[in-house]
């Protein structure tokens, strides 16, 4: 309000970039610029008693709504459709925005870029801060969504269905690959993709596939077992995949085996990083451990405590590998509802097992035998940046591994190596006794 453009201003602005208007909104709108008409204008005829009373009218009414929250209003509609704003589900209140590759999460920050972005270059010259549009457009912009969510609205919001269309596919860099067909398929923001690997896939034959440093780290650190090799694989590519898995990973157990190399400082780097919350296991049973977890994709420890698991922590991991929805809050604000997107994995150099015996939870963990120790004088200290060079060809073999690891039904079953229900059990049997 501060500045001199005007609603008929940003009014022309929106009916320039958009051919089609809602006709249910246009009528809203129409309303609203009857309301906040220039009062001048009713006074031209001074002779006329009528206009006078429709120029009251109008300030009256001005009054009522003022002119810069109708037009910050039209901003935040500006931007829902210019930028494709959604959400991801009726659960959850973080807002996307696609890239021409997949939905990524807008926090404030990121939406009050956006916004100001939008703001015009009159309104920045006249005003002495922005924050108080920005903060109030984002206001505007969530209002908006939650209640189209509400409405059933599917232009802002996908459905179960939705998602049951992107279980076994995934977005890589070159494409949208179906991992049972090995189909490489066009990007599409009609379906919920809500996130992509920084990889590509590679359409060659396996034998074409040279990665002999990651051949060399998973059959070392399983001592050459076949099966095991197998099922690191499988594991690598579970996390990768969106599919939801009952289990989760433990890699194991013994030190400088080359575990946080693979599953810490690769994964990291196929993964987007800030998709990514390092939380230390005795951390997740605190309140506000899984804040910020309806962003995430993976909740990673690859160090964690050596001391058994305790039961508060064991119940958290079990409900959020168990259920598909789970109760959450981030500091400074409200309990809430979010969806089950991210994945566990931890790594450890001893036993990794509740403190008192659970059936449901030897049930969930894969145990992934990562049993042989390299010296030290054998240590490769060049062997992430050896796994870096090897990175597409590496994701393009687990993937192809991870097939096999899918159900007719469609479920992500990883089948176990003997060398990993050995490993397991020996973690829980000190509690059997």
């Amino acid at each position: 309000e501060e500045a001199k453009y005007t609603y008929e201003d940003l009014k022309n602005e929106i009916r320039n970039e958009y051919s089609v208007v809602d006709v249910e909104r246009e009528e809203r709108d129409s309303i609203h610029e009857e309301k906040i008409s220039d009062p001048k204008a009713s006074k031209s005829d001074s002779n006329s008693k009528e206009n006078n009373d429709m120029g009251e009218s109008r300030i009256k009414s001005e009054k009522m709504i003022p002119d810069s929250e109708i037009r910050t209003y039209l901003m935040a509609r500006k931007i829902i459709r210019k930028y494709g704003l959604k959400r991801l589900s009726k659960i959850g209140t973080t807002i996307w925005n696609y890239n021409g590759k997949s939905y990524v999460p807008l926090d404030d920050q990121k939406l009050g870029e956006l916004v100001y972005s939008e703001i015009p270059e009159a309104v920045k010259l006249e005003v002495s801060s922005c924050t108080r549009i920005k903060k109030n457009v984002i206001e505007f912009i969530r209002d908006e969504l939650a209640q189209a969510v509400k409405e059933g609205n599917k232009d802002f919001c996908f459905s179960r269905e939705d998602y049951k269309g992107i279980m076994g596919k995934v977005v890589l860099q070159n494409g949208v690959l179906d991992v049972q067909s090995g189909i490489l398929e066009e990007f599409d923001a009609t379906k919920p993709y809500y996130y992509e690997l920084n990889a590509n896939y590679l359409e060659v034959h396996d034998n074409r596939l040279q990665t002999p440093a990651f051949d060399k780290l998973i059959s070392d650190a399983c001592v050459g077992d076949r099966e095991s090799i197998q099922m690191i694989m499988q594991v690598f590519g579970m996390l990768l995949l969106p599919d939801p898995s009952k289990k989760f990973p433990v890699v194991g157990s013994a030190s400088n085996s080359g575990k946080s190399v693979l599953f810490g400082g690769l994964l990291e780097e196929i993964i987007p990083r800030e998709r990514i919350s390092h939380v230390a296991t005795a951390e997740l049973k605190d309140k506000f451990a899984l804040g910020n977890a309806e962003d995430m994709l993976l909740i990673s420890c690859m160090d964690v405590d050596m001391d058994t698991v305790s039961a508060a922590t064991a119940g958290v991991i079990k409900r959020a590998t168990g259920e598909e929805v789970i109760s959450v809050q981030d500091k400074y604000k409200p309990r809430k509802d979010i969806e089950v997107r991210f994945k566990f994995v931890f790594g450890t150099n001893g036993v990794f097992c509740p403190q008192k015996q659970d059936k449901g939870w030897q049930n969930r963990v894969l145990a992934v035998p990562f049993i042989h120790e390299t010296p030290e004088e054998e240590m490769d200290m060049h062997l992430l940046d050896k796994l870096l060079e090897e990175k597409d060809a590496i994701v393009t073999k687990v993937l192809r591994a991870i097939a096999s690891a899918i159900s007719e039904e469609g479920e992500l079953q990883v089948k176990e190596s003997e060398l990993s229900i050995k490993l397991k059990y020996s973690w829980m049997m000190p509690n059997t006794c």
